[in-house]
């Protein structure tokens, strides 16, 4: 059956992003903890992202030091 195909595949496609979004936790979660320590060169691993997901990470850590 077609649809339950397409939901299969939308189903993995939202396992595959939730799990993505867990990832990108975890990159912020990090980057908060070395602010927190006093460190001012905030390093990110950006192996595996997307130039996309790097701004992402980037401006949300910044939003949620209150520097935006």
């Amino acid at each position: 059956m077609i649809w339950d195909d397409n939901f299969m595949n939308h189903g993995a496609f939202m396992d595959f992003m939730g799990y993505r979004y867990v990832n990108l936790e975890a990159i912020i979660e990090d980057c908060l903890e070395q602010a927190y320590r006093g460190e001012k060169n905030i390093e990110i691993d950006g192996r595996g992202l997307t130039d996309y997901e790097i701004e992402y990470v980037m401006q949300e850590v910044r939003r949620r030091l209150g520097i935006i």
